[in-house]
């Protein structure tokens, strides 16, 4: 879970205490906006909720693109191609590119 804890700095505090706020940052992930003249200009957030963050992203895309898919349907049908299933094996939001040659047929073969 998304740690909520925020702290708001000025960032010319950063360069002072750039040790102190990273360790927070790591160990309570504690997120902190850095502002310049009281507007934020930026986030550090701890690797794991960075982590959290980009698998929530990787969800609402597929929920967004099977709603698509399902608000389409009739139009999917009329179209001379055949849609399938994702390849199993490779993850949602896999990198294909970095998948091996095993796992890439294996997928293909499996995907029905």
């Amino acid at each position: 879970m998304l740690n909520t804890s925020i702290s708001i700095i000025p960032a010319r505090n950063l360069q002072k205490f750039y040790k102190s706020i990273i360790g927070d940052v790591k160990t309570k992930k504690r997120t902190v906006v850095l502002t310049t003249n009281s507007k934020p200009q930026a986030a550090l957030i701890s690797l794991e909720d960075l982590e959290e963050l980009t698998r929530a992203k990787t969800k609402l895309a597929a929920l967004e693109m099977l709603k698509l898919a399902s608000d389409n349907k009739e139009e999917l049908k009329n179209l001379a191609t055949t849609v399938t299933r994702l390849g199993r094996g490779i993850p949602a939001g896999g990198e294909i590119e970095f998948a091996d040659e095993e796992t890439l047929g294996s997928a293909i073969e499996r995907r029905g």
